[in-house]
């Protein structure tokens, strides 16, 4: 469906790690297989990032569209979620209206 769409990035992101790998390609010469080792954790930390930067967006929006007038962040919360690519930090403040006493967590 979207991945079609996203074809383009992975063609350059893989363009980039291709370029980046063939500085240590008299490692590989005579034993490929430590390629799928060797690019491993890379492609994690790449997609983990990739989670942390989106997650971060849609958080952010998440709590401009509740931040009602009057509210304030009363605690600044950072959650931690796990993912298959490892654990992501998100900021997930405790807003609070004190004239109307009312509270939202907008992120959880």
């Amino acid at each position: 469906m979207y991945f079609e769409s996203y074809r383009d990035i992975m063609e350059q992101v893989s363009q980039l790690l291709h370029q980046k790998m063939l500085l240590h390609q008299d490692a590989f010469v005579h034993n490929l297989p430590q390629l799928d080792d060797f690019i491993r954790p890379i492609i994690r930390e790449i997609t983990r990032l990739f989670l942390e930067k989106t997650y971060s967006h849609f958080a952010s929006l998440a709590i401009k569209r509740t931040r009602k007038p009057g509210m304030t962040t009363h605690r600044n919360i950072t959650i931690k979620v796990s993912t298959l690519y490892g654990v992501v930090p998100v900021y997930s403040p405790y807003l609070y209206d004190k004239k109307n006493r009312c509270s939202c967590r907008p992120v959880n």
